[in-house]
């Protein structure tokens, strides 16, 4: 692959990113206007807290790419590459982008199915043989053989005990961390209309670098001049879009997301 297709390459990934972030950030809008103003009820909202990961990826990708070189270990792809569950809309734009990600989705599926292989292996490992001395030769139970049940009862029970505790504990620190995901609050509803206009503003300087990308060859001069033209226009919207989510108040944190 030539560095012009490399170029291109990434001038569609960006461009695809960035519209995908608008839809994110309109749905989020919607998801606030129907939770009646309580920004408590929409961070908990499943949709909303979906959006919010997926955002937060899309930022990371962005940020890298706009500084290229600079940032050490940036992702070379949004680390979630499925849409929202609920947003049909965003179905087909979360298709092309896994096309043009096309080689982080095949090293995602064949770390998927190796993770799935060593669980099998350590399950069927643990399975008791069924020509197992405990299955053939079961003792009978006799009268003085109570009080030991008695105890595997009592340590079965702590068991089941300590497991629960440990649930309620993990989904506590599950809680916990969405909360200080969506720790920023949404601003009022005044300011709606002027992020849409800025929303219509970025794409439409989407739409005017992407003519200007489709110009002949000959009217660029090297290829090092469009990555920089590409550079600072990478920058430039990932700016806009940082400066958007923070006006709303719900600007994701930079922080690696698990999947």
């Amino acid at each position: 692959m030539t560095d012009m297709m490399k170029l291109e390459l990434d001038r569609k990934r960006v461009t695809l990113v960035l519209e995908i972030n608008a839809e994110l950030f309109l749905e989020s809008i919607q998801i606030q206007k129907a939770s009646e103003g309580d920004p408590e009820k929409a961070r908990q909202d499943a949709t909303f807290i979906h959006c919010m990961k997926r955002l937060q990826c899309n930022l990371a990708y962005l940020a890298g790419v706009a500084d290229r070189g600079k940032i050490t270990h940036a992702p070379q792809y949004p680390q979630i590459l499925i849409p929202p569950p609920d947003v049909a809309r965003l179905v087909e734009p979360y298709k092309k982008l896994q096309e043009l990600f096309r080689d982080a989705v095949t090293a995602l599926q064949a770390m998927q199915l190796q993770q799935q292989q060593q669980q099998q292996q350590h399950q069927h490992q643990h399975q008791p043989s069924q020509n197992s001395p405990q299955l053939l030769s079961q003792p009978q139970m006799l009268p003085q053989q109570v009080p030991g049940l008695q105890q595997q009862q009592y340590q079965l029970q702590l068991q089941q005990q300590l497991q629960q505790q440990k649930l309620q504990q993990q989904q506590q620190l599950e809680q916990q961390q969405q909360q200080q995901l969506q720790q920023q609050q949404l601003q009022q509803f005044q300011q709606q209309q002027q992020q849409l206009q800025q929303l219509q503003q970025q794409q439409f300087q989407s739409q005017q670098f992407q003519q200007q990308a489709q110009q002949p060859p000959q009217q660029l001069a090297t290829a090092a001049q469009f990555q920089q033209q590409q550079q600072r226009y990478y920058q430039q919207q990932l700016q806009q879009q940082q400066q958007k989510f923070q006006q709303a108040g719900f600007m994701p944190n930079q922080l690696q997301p698990q999947i």
